[in-house]
């Protein structure tokens, strides 16, 4: 059966068998895909492919040079013909991502071919990490767009007024080029920072997130920029009683509209990423995208590599709870935890109790120790660790020692910072340009007229969707009446499939499928090999329900968008 560096890859009596026993003895229930970890000579993946005929399957190898030599060992034929493998032969793991969003992912099958794992364990580690990462971020963003999907819909209508007077970051490209930036994050080691913001506003931009005015102000500092992109009202109870003169607010459309009603500043939009604001920006313009990894740690990142600022140093950049703190000493969290506790439930225990909540465990941190952190904020760091390697030539920095350590950003002390030369007076020039870009907004009263003829046919197309869903949702509960009393007659297939070709054709379905995503998730994540008509049947009827009431929703929403104008 052949060998590599002295070992045997299966069986050298009977390959076939022992694979099929692996097979039998490592894989159970219902599978949606299985990935294999080494190509070997193909013996065990033709006996899964025996057992499990209609489950995808992905072939990750490192060793093109060994893959093409098992191919000459060997017949393979019955392995390419089938439509169900896919194949990922490369020594870089770096681009395996586009192959797994082909593949359905509730239930996933690892298969190893230990004979061979040994010798490129790193490799699989690699994968491991980039599989779990992949797979953390989608939960997440599904059960975030559950959570927030309809508040973001209702800030966005609450928001287009702001939308069409707010300029794009479009304006700001390498405004600030060559400059250096300090970001101020709100982890518990921005108290290290806090004390020399005066000093080092004379030497870089400051770009402060929401979490942290607060924290500038009582240093009777202003930032440069204030990032705010939360959607949430109670995030937006950061900038209570706060204010800001000459700072420039940097936000985007789903934004929590109290934010534009308490702050009276200046500011840019950077474009939506939701439906219904890529809608919005069709008419108004497009605004300048953004990076998002989730936390406004990293839009503030982005923005300062927009500016052109370089080096950008990251202040309160923790993503753990370095000395068991979760924020630093007088953020608003804080301040609620001590307003709330009382002798049997103090703030050390609330404080205990939100570590714990998000399933802590240690990792390296910046001063070669470790630090816990948690699987909320892992994902950011993977979110630094991907711009690392996109822009290499862009020197990041860590001011927080007892932080996550990020490959790629390595760790300064603020005495360094103390030394650089003193710049504020050219940055004062460069920000009265950059602010003169916020007023006079052209033909204002053009676009909001065309955004209101928009918004007029949008609503139309979605009262028309709202009909088809629900022909939909009529035609299936018929179908499944007749599969209870026997099988479904050919003209309801062909109703259905004429309905979905129907949706497919309307404009309106990518704004009021954004609400459903989730259901459509589930779909695609799961294997649809084993199911019977009647949860086909079951399913197609919650996704024409899920569309009707999305169309509701967005409907009523731009109702109120509609009587802005």
């Amino acid at each position: 059966s052949g060998k590599y560096k002295g070992h045997y890859i299966h069986s050298r009596h009977n390959p076939l068998r022992e694979s099929t026993q692996l097979i039998e003895r490592e894989t159970k229930g219902d599978i949606s895909c299985a990935l294999f970890y080494g190509f070997g000579l193909g013996y065990h993946i033709e006996a899964f492919m025996k057992k499990y005929p209609s489950v995808p399957v992905l072939i990750i190898e490192p060793e093109p040079s060994f893959f093409h030599k098992a191919l000459e060992s060997r017949d393979l034929t019955s392995l390419f013909q089938s439509t169900s493998l896919l194949y990922y032969i490369n020594p870089d793991p770096d681009n395996l991502i586009e192959f797994i969003e082909q593949l359905p992912l509730s239930n996933i099958q690892i298969i190893r071919l230990r004979s061979m794992y040994g010798f490129t364990a790193g490799y699989y580690k690699q994968v491991d990490g980039i599989i779990q990462s992949y797979l953390s971020r989608k939960e997440v963003n599904v059960n975030t767009l559950k959570r927030f999907g309809k508040l973001w819909v209702n800030n966005l209508v609450h928001n287009v007024g702001e939308l069409i007077k707010k300029p794009g970051i479009t304006r700001l490209e390498n405004e600030l080029e060559g400059i250096p930036s300090l970001v101020l994050a709100s982890g518990p080691s921005l108290e290290l920072i806090l004390p020399h913001l005066p000093e080092l506003k004379k030497r870089m931009i400051l770009i402060s997130v929401d979490t942290s005015l607060r924290a500038c102000l009582a240093q009777k500092v202003e930032p440069d920029f204030l990032i705010v992109v939360d959607p949430q009202y109670w995030n937006s109870r950061h900038l209570d009683w706060l204010s800001c003169k000459n700072a420039l607010l940097l936000s985007e459309s789903s934004t929590h509209p109290r934010v534009f009603r308490d702050l009276t500043i200046d500011g840019f939009f950077a474009s939506s990423f939701f439906p219904l604001g890529i809608f919005f920006e069709s008419i108004v313009g497009d605004k300048g995208k953004i990076g998002a990894g989730g936390s406004v740690a990293t839009s503030a990142w982005d923005f300062a590599r927009i500016l052109g600022t370089s080096p950008i140093f990251m202040a309160g950049l923790d993503l753990g709870f370095p000395h068991k703190k979760t924020h630093f000493h007088g953020a608003y969290f804080e301040e609620c935890f001590h307003q709330i506790s009382d002798r049997y439930s103090p703030m050390e225990h609330k404080s205990f109790t939100y570590i714990r909540d998000g399933k802590p465990f240690p990792v390296i941190s910046n001063n070669g120790s470790t630090v816990l952190t948690d699987q909320r904020m892992i994902i950011y760091k993977w979110w630094f660790e991907s711009q690392m390697n996109a822009y290499p030539s862009l020197p990041t920095y860590s001011l927080s020692p007892g932080g996550v350590a990020i490959p790629g950003i390595m760790v300064r002390d603020v005495k360094d910072l103390l030394n650089l030369p003193l710049r504020r007076e050219d940055i004062d020039e460069k920000m009265k340009r950059i602010r003169s870009y916020t007023h006079g907004i052209p033909d204002h009263d053009k676009v909001a007229a065309k955004l209101k003829r928009a918004i007029e046919e949008l609503l139309t197309n979605l009262h028309l969707l709202a009909d088809i869903a629900d022909e939909g949702i009529t035609t299936t509960e018929k179908a499944i009446s007749h599969l209870s009393h026997g099988k479904i007659p050919p003209s309801f297939v062909e109703k259905l499939n004429k309905i979905d070709k129907k949706i497919s054709s309307e404009s309106s379905r990518v704004i009021a499928g954004f609400l459903i995503q989730p259901v459509i998730q589930g779909l695609l994540h799961t294997s649809t090999h084993d199911k019977t008509p009647g949860e086909i049947l079951a399913f197609t009827k919650e996704l024409y329900t899920e569309l009707k009431s999305s169309c509701d929703y967005h409907y009523k929403a731009l109702i109120k968008a509609e009587k802005k104008f």
